[in-house]
């Protein structure tokens, strides 16, 4: 499904710095924000462009490298806010689908890099 959001903005920052012998801290932001446009439809008389969402994203992701390891814990939607990423519907108000954003997540991830 086409979207043209009028506005987007990301903004992705990441910090490492070394705690001791061969382990090192890191924090990654990332931040992605949409705002005004619409969702363009194929068909117009039949299925009209519909109002794109307006919404801010956060992750975020924490850990530390130990030699070949990386031990992290991440938060996705970091305040939990929930928006349409599509919304089809009928010449009208008839929703026929919708489709929301995933709420917040958090996850605990171990790498092994060779």
């Amino acid at each position: 499904m086409a979207q043209n959001p009028h506005w987007l903005a990301s903004l992705t920052a990441n910090y490492r710095h070394p705690i001791g012998e061969d382990l090192t801290g890191f924090v990654n932001m990332l931040y992605h924000g949409q705002w005004g446009g619409i969702q363009d439809t194929v068909i117009p008389v039949t299925f009209p462009a519909v109002p794109l969402a307006n919404f801010q994203d956060v992750n975020l992701r924490a850990g530390v490298d130990y030699r070949n390891f990386e031990f992290a814990a991440a938060v996705t939607n970091v305040f939990d806010e929930i928006h349409y990423q599509a919304n089809f519907r009928l010449a009208g108000t008839v929703p026929l689908q919708q489709r929301w954003s995933l709420p917040r997540a958090f996850t605990l991830e171990a790498k092994y890099k060779w």
